[in-house]
């Protein structure tokens, strides 16, 4: 049996038993062209995050040390640095998995993203997410010294 032919075999299985070709990844959705019930779901996860941010662990005191730091470090008048974290839920609405996003504007040290994923994996959103909603859900959580310092 040739390469094509196998391909062919191969093409044909998985339509048999998928109902058709195989799907890529979906594409990113930016906020402005997600549905409304992706974005309000966004928004549950982001204060998820930021509850479990503001608990009383010592991992959370370590986290808000380092926001601390970082916003100290900005000179007058140059932007407070956000964290924008990658995060997957399961189909019950907790989170599985979570990463900073590399790039960003804040890069968190290895042993402060352990500790986040330590202290938000597992935990629960509220809600299971929307059907078909593409995850990773990528919320930007703004440290509370960035609130204070932004204009009302």
């Amino acid at each position: 049996m040739s390469v094509a032919d196998r391909f062919g075999a191969l093409r044909a299985a998985w339509s048999s038993v998928f109902g058709g070709r195989p799907r890529a990844k979906p594409a990113a959705v930016g906020v402005d062209a997600a549905p409304s019930a992706w974005v309000s779901y966004a928004q549950q996860v982001a204060l998820c995050l930021q509850t479990a941010l503001a608990d009383d662990e010592a991992s959370a005191s370590r986290l808000a040390g380092f926001f601390e730091r970082q916003a100290n470090a900005a000179t007058a008048g140059q932007h407070v640095p956000v964290l924008r974290l990658k995060t997957w839920l399961d189909a019950r609405g907790r989170v599985e998995r979570i990463e900073c996003v590399q790039g960003g504007e804040v890069g968190l040290e290895e042993e402060l993203e352990a500790e986040l994923a330590a202290l938000v994996v597992g935990r629960q959103v509220g809600l299971p997410p929307p059907r078909d909603m593409i995850q990773p859900v990528v919320v930007r959580l703004e440290t509370p010294m960035e609130r204070e310092r932004s204009p009302a």
